[in-house]
C-alpha cells in the first residue's frame, strides 16, 4: 500500500478557532518571557484540549523528541499510545519525519507553529488531515526544554489507521 505524507506550515490565521485560542492562552502564561515553563501548565484549565495534547522532551546528540506525555484521544485516534517513545516511532515512518522536522523548526524559532498535515493512502483510497499546533515550553527562560502539542482531527473513517499502522 502506498502512504503519502503532506505538511506544510500554516498561517495561525488560518487555523481553526480552538488552535488559535490556545495559542492565545500560551501567550498570557508566556508574558515577557521567550516561553512558559512546564510548571505554568494547569490541566484544569485545558480540559477542552486533554485527549489531544502531548508534551515532548528535547533531546539533543543525537536529537530527539520523546512523549512525556502522549494524549488519549490521539492514542484512540491512531489505535497506539506512543508515551515515552520517540516521535521516530510515529507510522508510517514519513509521518514521523515530518513531525520530527516540525518540532525541529519549532525549537529553533522559538514560536508556536501550526501545521496542516494530509495522510493519504491507495488501497482503498482515503486522507486523513489535521492540524498540528507546536508550542515551546522552557524551563529556564532561555532554553526550549519541551513542545506542547496540540492535535486537531478532521473527520475520517473509523478504520483509517488501522490499515496503515502495524
Amino acid at each position: 500500500m502506498a502512504v503519502t505524507v503532506d505538511s506544510s506550515l500554516c498561517a495561525l490565521a488560518d487555523a481553526p478557532d480552538d488552535i488559535a485560542a490556545l495559542q492565545t492562552h500560551w501567550q498570557e502564561l508566556r508574558g515577557t518571557r521567550i516561553a512558559p515553563a512546564r510548571s505554568d501548565i494547569d490541566p484544569a484549565k485545558l480540559r477542552a484540549y486533554l485527549g489531544y495534547l502531548c508534551i515532548l522532551e528535547v533531546c539533543h546528540e543525537p536529537a530527539d523528541f520523546i512523549f512525556s506525555l502522549f494524549g488519549s484521544g490521539i492514542a484512540d485516534f491512531l489505535h497506539r499510545d506512543l508515551s515515552r517513545r520517540s516521535v521516530r516511532d510515529f507510522q508510517p515512518a514519513e509521518l514521523g519525519q515530518y513531525i520530527f522536522e516540525q518540532l525541529c523548526n519549532t525549537v529553533e524559532s522559538r514560536v508556536p507553529t501550526v501545521y496542516r498535515v494530509e495522510v493519504a493512502y491507495d488501497n482503498p483510497s482515503r486522507t486523513s488531515a489535521s492540524y498540528r499546533l507546536n508550542l515551546p515550553l522552557s524551563d529556564d527562560g532561555e532554553n526550549i526544554n519541551r513542545i506542547l502539542t496540540y492535535t486537531r482531527f478532521d473527520a475520517i473513517p473509523p478504520d483509517f489507521w488501522g490499515r496503515i499502522i502495524l
